[in-house]
């Protein structure tokens, strides 16, 4: 666990969850962006971030979510099967 989870309280467990649908079976290999790595990436692009919406499919509790936010991105957007972790992601 980063010390942003540990911080922020977004450890998660599948096994911990309800889900709708069966598409939880797809998630077992499910780890977070390391905070660093998403960081070098998103800082080496080249573009006006306040003209992109930042849209994460898979969000979890938000860990991309949170670390866009350090962006000016124009919108950020979380997008994931759990409805529990959808409601956690959106309370950021």
């Amino acid at each position: 666990m980063s010390f942003a989870d540990a911080g922020l309280g977004t450890r998660t467990y599948l096994s911990d969850l309800t889900f709708p649908s069966m598409d939880w079976l797809y998630g077992k290999d499910y780890s977070g962006i390391v905070p660093q790595r998403f960081l070098a990436m998103v800082s080496s692009l080249n573009l006006r971030f306040e003209d992109f919406t930042f849209i994460d499919f898979g969000s979890a509790k938000g860990r991309a979510l949170l670390l866009a936010s350090e962006f000016p991105f124009k919108k950020i957007i979380g997008v994931d099967f759990s409805p529990k972790l959808q409601d956690r992601s959106l309370r950021w």
